[in-house]
């Protein structure tokens, strides 16, 4: 049995995504198409627009077949430990097949050879690297011009923003988990089709011979937060040229979250923890410095925009500090992620959704998963243990916490992640 294997945060899912799964099933010949989902958290730091359990039904109206969930602490974590972990739920499901990702370079050799040099660290490539930190470079720079630079003429520098193109980025990781895991799963890229960071909605319906024909999801999330802040106007016909049309319900009345509603939750962290005496530079994505910076601020409550601005340095990036301060908010710490990366990154694989059509995957999957499958909470510390378990129970802190933040903002009552059901459909 043969899968497609897509790693996604689909925030929110759009025409691109769709296009995508499409290809992905065209190119492999595939007979089911899987996706790893960050759950109610994603990549970039910040609460998913609509929850895990929406976007699951979602993907599932779009074209996939089964949705997993990247168990939390690193669906908010660095491209690194996303797609290791990505890779690694995938692959323990037993399928052979594809892991097909988008890339702005549509060739899987550079990133391979890219992933190789990361692996390996020759030595040449190492000195390269310690002479751009030595010259004040964060770590992601300096680790693209040594990439650059110790390439020369390779294949791996004649493909334009190899090293600088955010889903080229991501491909790289993606080829690194697969060899460093030994999968099974092999690499596949589509073309990406449109600006990872493009601000504006594209006019017109999608041409998919168009090198840039699909908006954004960062577009898309921006006209739903104008949306929501004015509340005037109708944001499905705002928005039905980009998004496939099965998915308007979930646009009717829609209840998004921002890093912003995420405020209060972030100042009390920070006062708690700072309290108890416990140090910011337990937590993952914390350096000490940038905890000292934080604790420079300790007293000065801001929102979460203001409190990234508070720390926002030529050496981190928004990013890596919206990621940081939600692992405060989470408890994520650096202990938690090094016990789950010692655990294969993925020690479970938690079922949130799958078409009826894919019985026939999920009966291969409980005979040839190396890890235990999740479908029910009720079941779940007896089929992965304690300290499995822990981890686990992250994952349901988090939801309940992104529920909370949720029934507060919009005065709906909170879902129970333990009753929460599988989506079928």
């Amino acid at each position: 049995m043969k899968i497609a294997a897509i790693i996604a945060e689909y925030n929110p899912l759009h025409q691109g995504h769709r296009y995508h799964m499409e290809k992905a099933r065209e190119l492999s010949g595939a007979d089911y198409v899987v996706a790893a989902l960050s759950g109610d958290f994603v990549q970039r730091g910040a609460p998913a627009v609509f929850d895990k359990y929406q976007r699951t039904q979602m993907a599932l109206l779009a074209g996939a077949d089964l949705v997993l969930e990247i168990p939390s602490v690193f669906a908010a974590g660095s491209a690194e430990d996303f797609a290791f972990a990505g890779v690694a739920l995938l692959s323990g499901l037993g399928a052979d097949g594809f892991l097909i990702f988008g890339s702005e370079a549509g060739d899987t050799a550079p990133l391979l050879s890219a992933a190789s040099i990361l692996n390996e660290e020759p030595e040449g490539f190492q000195a390269l690297l310690r002479s751009f930190l030595s010259q004040g470079l964060s770590y992601p720079l300096a680790r693209e011009r040594a990439l650059s630079a110790f390439s020369g003429t390779s294949e791996i520098s004649s493909s334009c923003g190899v090293f600088s193109s955010p889903n080229n980025i991501l491909g790289i990781e993606y080829c690194r988990a697969l060899l460093k895991q030994q999968s099974q799963l092999k690499p596949l890229t589509v073309l990406r089709r449109g600006g990872y960071h493009d601000p504006g909605l594209i006019a017109g319906s999608p041409d998919p011979d168009s090198p840039s024909c699909f908006s954004s999801a960062s577009a898309i999330r921006k006209a739903i937060q104008e949306w929501d802040m004015e509340k005037s106007g109708d944001l499905w016909e705002a928005l039905s040229s980009h998004i496939p049309k099965e998915l308007r319900s979930f646009y009717d009345a829609p209840l998004p979250l921002y890093t912003d509603d995420l405020s209060l939750l972030l100042n009390t962290a920070i006062l708690s923890l700072s309290h108890s005496g416990r140090s910011f530079a337990d937590y993952e994505g914390f350096s000490p410095e940038l905890a000292a910076r934080l604790g420079k601020h300790l007293y000065s409550a801001s929102s979460w925009e203001g409190r990234i601005a508070q720390l926002k340095t030529k050496n981190y990036t928004y990013t890596r500090i919206s990621r940081a301060l939600l692992h405060l908010v989470l408890g994520v710490t650096k202990d938690m992620c090094q016990a789950m990366r010692e655990n294969g990154y993925a020690p479970y694989a938690r079922i949130l959704g799958f078409r009826k059509n894919a019985l026939p995957l999920l009966s291969y999957i409980k005979r040839n998963t190396s890890v235990p499958l999740i479908t029910k909470t009720a079941d779940s510390e007896r089929a992965v243990g304690p300290e499995i378990f822990s981890f686990l129970q992250q994952d349901f802190y988090a939801s309940h916490i992104y529920q909370a933040v949720r029934s507060a903002k919009y005065r709906v009552p909170a879902e129970n992640e333990f009753t929460r059901q599988i989506t079928i459909l």
